[in-house]
């Protein structure tokens, strides 16, 4: 079977440890990332479209424009859009908090 754009390139442990490093801005999460809580932060804090909008850019490693095709037709603009809330709505200490192991901090 082809692989498409639309298959998964990383594995549920793999994206979530590309968005928590996102998210704290590191490059590597040093076992510090929780990723059942990580995963559960992206289905909880995100709208349909943010979610797919991440999943479509950090998982499956599209460009934007792929990215807006995933969402329905919509500009690379509006993507990219997408994308970057969803990462400031991850970003928010009540939602980051949850996706630390122990819940401590990281700096």
């Amino acid at each position: 079977m082809e692989k498409t754009r639309y298959d998964p390139v990383f594995t549920d442990e793999e994206y979530a440890r590309r968005i928590y490093c996102l998210i704290f801005e590191l490059k590597d999460d040093g076992g510090n990332a929780d990723i059942q809580g990580v995963l559960d932060a992206i289905n909880n804090a995100l709208t349909d479209r943010q979610r797919i909008a991440l999943e479509s850019r950090f998982r499956h490693g599209n460009k934007l424009e792929l990215v807006g095709k995933a969402l329905g037709g919509v500009s690379r603009s509006r993507a990219g859009y997408l994308v970057r809330l969803a990462i400031r709505k991850l970003s928010n200490p009540k939602v980051s908090k949850k996706m630390t192991i122990g819940n401590k901090a990281v700096i």
